[in-house]
């Protein structure tokens, strides 16, 4: 029988009424599912997620609380908070495939890392690892933030908190290795130590963030289905288009003859996976930045950042 102390915040443990391991750790789950299901798109996000699992999607709390481990419910709520922002690709060529399968195979729990016997500390800590399926594992780190304080205008009162920073690592395997990252309430600093941790623990000689040149994004806008906002350079300020009217695709806008042969700043196009369409933004920099919708399951997650690297032209 695990201590569950350590495994689970003392914050969840003291709403936690059930003595009973089992029962206890059924109740923690719910309540981390109650609140998906209580935020915006958190319900749609649930009912995918079933669907994806193969269990009741008409009353997803409960079939997904009876259906996942401890690990998995952490890994769903993670994921829920992440999936919509902002994601960095890096990779090595300084790596061994069997190792690093190994060392993740042997982290694997079915209750998460036992991290919660003492408070959470400002450096990322590792919480969490979820094997996706034979080719990718995610893996979550933790770390506490300084306090902010929130105004309530209606009770007139300030209420103290320390945010939780999130920073998530999906490990491809697939081809060659690429590790994403989408990060919560975390800055760069945390960011790197974070990443340092991961190539220790992949046992990976280097790793480096992956750019987006405006050639990057004009072979995006080449091959997308169709493109429903770009931002370009100007002499004196950037210019930005929006989808037409008549046929949602800036590419058919007059003005943009005019501004061709600007660099792009960042674009936004349908690419179809597997016949479903999907809206995603890419963005120039170093490191570059990729977005998409949040209410995803982790298998169009991975279909949709295979099919943008083969047409960005990295190797997969």
């Amino acid at each position: 029988m695990v201590e569950l102390k350590k495994y689970v915040p003392e914050t969840v443990m003291n709403k936690i009424k059930e003595s009973d391991n089992e029962k206890a750790i059924n109740e923690i789950k719910k309540k981390y599912i109650e609140q998906i299901d209580g935020r915006l798109f958190g319900p749609k996000f649930l009912r995918l997620w079933a669907r994806f699992y193969g269990i009741d999607e008409s009353e997803p709390v409960r079939s997904l609380t009876n259906f996942l481990n401890l690990s998995a419910t952490y890994y769903l709520i993670a994921n829920f908070f992440t999936c919509g922002r902002n994601h960095y690709i890096l990779t090595s060529n300084d790596y061994d495939s069997d190792i690093i399968i190994k060392k993740l195979e042997d982290l694997k729990t079915d209750y998460g890392r036992p991290i919660w016997d003492k408070p959470l500390g400002d450096i990322p800590i590792f919480w969490n690892i979820i094997k996706e399926d034979n080719d990718h594992y995610y893996l979550t780190y933790l770390h506490s933030n300084p306090k902010k304080t929130y105004f309530d205008p209606v009770v007139q009162k300030f209420s103290e908190y320390f945010p939780t920073g999130i920073i998530n690592f999906r490990i491809h395997l697939d081809h060659s290795l690429f590790i994403e990252e989408f990060i919560k309430d975390t800055k760069r600093g945390k960011r790197l130590i974070a990443l340092d941790k991961v190539k220790n623990l992949l046992g990976v000689g280097s790793l480096h963030y992956l750019e987006i040149s405006s050639g990057d994004i004009s072979n995006f806008d080449r091959q997308v289905n169709q493109v429903t906002h770009e931002t370009r350079d100007g002499d004196e300020a950037y210019t930005s288009l929006t989808r037409a009217d008549h046929d949602r695709d800036t590419r058919n806008e007059p003005v943009r003859q005019t501004i061709q042969n600007r660099p792009f700043r960042n674009e936004n196009g349908i690419i179809y996976v597997n016949e479903i369409p999907y809206n995603i933004g890419i963005f120039r920099g170093n490191p570059g930045k990729i977005h998409f919708a949040k209410h995803l399951p982790s298998n169009e997650q991975i279909a949709i950042i295979h099919e943008l690297l083969s047409i960005l032209g990295w190797s997969v």
